[in-house]
Order: structure tokens, then C-alpha cells, then sequence
């Protein structure tokens, strides 16, 4: 793994990129070179990242002081970084102006200096506890529901469990029937798994049952579900076939632009929920709107760090890849660098833009509020970073939206091959009665007219 990717997570974690990027025997080294106060050492060997991980901050300090005496600022930019360095050219030009102007002016210079960056700060800070707040909060909320999820997906194993032997029964029987000796491609399955979920259930609308760790159900026992019951549907017939593959949480924005294998799909009308309900006073319906006003700020805030949507996360080990599938939209994408692209995506121009673009956002906190380990959460976000063994131009190629038109036309001409033996065979079958019959109505004619005074037919003693 590159340095720069190991920067990047030890970014998203909060740690120093030394810990990561360092070995077990420069670490040791670091901590043999502080000891013995050889300190410029390690800046030499392995960088300013190890330099700030042990070197202690007072020796910092003084050395960022002593290069302010000797107005080595661009040593202070490229030791210490931006903010170090604008720092001291304040102080550099408040001395320049106290010797041109006078110590009045320079106070004041520098007074207005720190009050501008004090506002900016402030203005930063109110953003960031906001943003801590909101994580917090939700971190929290999270963690309750963590918890809450195990316990009931633990309780709902035993409650329905003649329902999850069922569907696990159609599953089994579905995998015999429909993939059993045959040779199909990975895109050739996902595309088959996708149509025909939507080809044996009514359509799209709001579960019924909504089992917690079983969403799967929903689609089999009622004919109807979201995105959460169809990702966890097709992640399960997935793992009959042998794939690892789990549902995911995501957040999906707005205004994608994406093309589509034209596979049938059927959004149903919610029930009217309202029917029937006694009228609002004016004060019922104001706190009403005030609440729904409430609940669309927090969506606002906390949807992108929990997610709003649910897709499939698909291991392919030979192109040392994750794969994404959306069965809700149709789609397929990459779980790379960190971030899903969409392959059908019409930004999607060249295939250098897979390393680009961001179409979905892996959201952890809202897979680990489902009762998922954090640890197996962050296994799949730093198995992102690794680097396939096929390139994008061959990703695009083999899993992009031309791919999986190719599969899509594939079993539509399948089908009608299927139906048209079908035909014949129905009309073999409905030839040879045909004769069968012809032959019968013979033989009966051939019987009436026996001689009667024959032996024929005579009983004998």
C-alpha cells in the first residue's frame, strides 16, 4: 500500500501517518534516536511525520524559534507547514512595521491581524462543533442502535424461524434450478439475480413485516419491499452461489446521471395512511408542520454521515476487487479508494475517472448501527485501497454499463429460445395425441365389425 493511501487512513482514523507508514523496526529506531536526543535524525531518515510523532513539542518549539531568529521561513514552511509558517511572517512583518512606524503601529497591525484570524477561527469552530455535535449525537444514537439491532436480529432467529426456513428452502431451489451446470459470468449473474427479483414481486413500497436482520423476508412472504429487503434478498442468493456479499449502507445524493439495462420495474402506491383520521385543530396541524420541519433538518443532517440508501457489496477475488450492485436502480459500481463509482454513469468517459469521481458514500456508522462489527467494517474500507489485478480501462469492460446490456440481451434472447421449444414441444406433444387418438378410433371401427359367427369373444368351458 502507497505511503500517500496510508496518509488518507490514518486520516480518516485520527492517528499519525508515521504509525502506519513505518515499520516495527524504524518505530523502534525513532524511540532509540529521542532517547538519545537525536532528533534531527529522525526529520532526516524518515520524515517530517516522524519527526512530530516523537519528537517532543517543546524541542519544537524552540527550534521553530530559533529559525524565526535566523528568518529561515521557507525552512519553517517546509518543516513545520502552512500554518506554522503564516504564523511567523505576522510576527516577521509586525517587527518590520514597528521599525518603519513606530511600536503603536505595528500593536495595532498585529491586534487586527489576530482579530481576523480569530473571526475565521471562530466562524471554522462553530462549524466544527456543530459537526462534533452532530457526530457525536449521532454516534451515540448509533451505538443504541447497535446493540438493539443484535439483540433483536438474535430474537427474531427464533420468532420467525419457520419463515427463514422457507425462504431459505426457495432460495436453495431457486439456485438448483435456474444456475445449477451453468457457466455464466459474474456480470451474466448479477444481471439474472437483479431481473428476476423484480419479475417475481409486485413491486417497490414500504414493507410490512420490516423484520430486523431479516429484510430478505418481506420480498417473499408479501411481494413487496425497498431497497434494504432487495439488497438483502439478492446479497443472500449470492452467498448460495458462493460469493461473499453483504448488504451495505450508503448515502446517495441527488441528480445522478446514469444509463440503465432496461429490465421492468414496478413502483407501487403507499396506502393512504390518512384515511379515516379524526380532523386537526389549527394547533394540531402547526405542531404538525413545526415537527416536520424538525425532522427535515435532522435528515439534512445526520442522512449523509447514516446513510439513506442500501446496496450489495460483492467480492470478486480473481480481479481483487469489491463490486457494488444497486437491485433497486440497476446498477453496478466499484467500492474503490474508499469511494463507490457508478460503472453506469454517463460522466463515467474514460476509465481514469474511476479513481476520480464519487457517485455513492459508504457510510460506517449507519452499517455498524445495523448490529456489523466496527472491526469488519473498517477491514472493507482498507481493503478499498488495494489495488486490483485488472486495470480500470478492463473493469469498465467487463462490469460497465455495455457489459451488462450484453448479459440483459443474453438471457432475453435465452428466454425466447426457452419458449420457443416450449412451443414445439407443446405441439409434438399435441401431434402425437392427435395420432394417438386417430389410431384408437380405428381400432374401435376395426372391433364393430367382428363377424358374429365367429369364435371370436366366445366363452369357453
Amino acid at each position: 500500500m502507497k505511503n500517500e493511501t496510508k496518509r488518507k487512513i490514518a486520516k480518516f482514523i485520527g492517528i499519525s501517518p508515521a504509525r502506519l507508514i513505518l515499520t516495527k523496526e524504524q518505530k523502534e529506531e525513532c524511540t532509540e534516536l529521542r532517547a538519545k536526543a537525536k532528533y534531527e535524525e529522525i526529520y532526516q531518515k524518515y520524515g517530517i511525520d516522524a519527526y512530530r510523532l516523537y519528537v517532543p513539542n517543546k524541542v519544537i518549539r524552540a527550534e521553530i524559534q530559533k529559525l524565526k531568529r535566523e528568518g529561515s521561513y521557507e525552512a519553517i514552511r517546509n518543516k513545520f507547514g502552512e500554518g506554522v509558517y503564516n504564523s511567523c511572517l505576522i510576527d516577521a512583518y509586525a517587527r518590520e512595521i514597528a521599525e518603519a512606524k513606530g511600536d503603536r503601529k505595528a500593536f495595532l497591525w498585529k491586534t487586527g491581524m489576530k482579530i481576523k484570524k480569530f473571526f475565521v477561527k471562530s466562524s471554522l469552530l462553530a462549524a466544527g462543533m456543530a459537526s462534533v455535535t452532530a457526530t457525536y449525537g449521532t454516534a451515540f444514537l448509533v451505538s443504541l442502535a447497535h446493540t438493539s439491532n443484535i439483540e433483536q436480529s438474535k430474537e427474531n432467529a427464533s420468532k420467525y424461524e419457520s419463515m427463514i426456513d422457507d425462504y431459505n428452502e426457495d432460495v436453495s431451489k431457486y439456485i438448483r434450478e435456474e444456475f445449477d451446470g451453468k457457466d455464466y459470468t459474474h456480470v451474466q449473474i448479477f444481471i439474472k439475480l437483479m431481473d428476476d427479483m423484480w419479475k417475481n414481486i409486485d413491486g417497490y413500497k414500504e414493507p410490512a413485516l420490516d423484520i430486523v436482520g431479516y429484510d430478505e423476508l418481506d420480498l417473499s412472504e408479501n411481494g413487496y419491499g425497498v431497497c434494504r429487503n432487495m439488497a438483502a434478498d439478492v446479497a443472500k442468493k449470492l452467498q448460495a452461489l458462493g460469493y461473499e456479499a453483504e448488504p451495505y449502507t450508503v448515502y446517495m445524493g441527488e441528480n445522478l446521471d446514469c444509463s440503465v439495462v432496461p429490465i421492468e420495474r414496478n413502483i407501487l402506491p403507499e396506502d393512504d395512511v390518512e384515511s379515516g383520521m379524526e380532523h386537526k385543530t389549527f394547533g394540531e396541524e402547526s405542531a404538525e408542520v413545526i415537527g416536520d420541519l424538525f425532522e427535515e433538518g435532522m435528515k439534512r443532517m445526520y442522512t449523509p454521515i447514516i446513510g439513506n440508501h442500501k446496496v450489495v457489496f460483492v467480492k470478486i477475488p480473481e480481479d481483487n476487487l469489491t463490486i457494488v450492485l444497486d437491485p433497486t436502480n440497476l446498477m453496478i459500481g466499484v467500492y474503490k479508494n474508499g469511494k463507490i463509482v457508478l460503472l453506469n454513469s454517463n460522466n463515467l468517459k474514460d476509465s481514469e475517472k474511476l479513481s476520480q469521481t464519487e457517485d455513492y458514500t459508504p457510510t460506517p456508522m449507519g452499517q455498524f448501527s445495523e448490529g456489523n462489527s466496527a472491526g469488519a467494517i473498517f477491514e472493507e474500507y482498507l481493503g478499498s485501497f488495494e489495488k486490483p489485478t485488472i486495470s480500470n480501462e478492463e473493469i469498465v469492460k467487463k462490469y460497465g454499463i455495455e457489459a451488462q446490456q450484453e448479459a440483459y440481451d443474453f438471457f432475453v434472447k435465452l428466454e425466447a429460445d426457452e419458449r420457443l421449444e416450449y412451443q414445439k414441444s407443446k405441439s409434438r406433444e399435441t401431434a402425437h395425441k392427435d395420432n394417438s387418438s386417430k389410431t384408437s378410433r380405428d381400432t374401435s371401427e376395426t372391433e364393430t365389425n367382428i363377424d358374429p359367427n365367429s369364435d371370436y369373444g366366445k366363452i369357453t368351458e
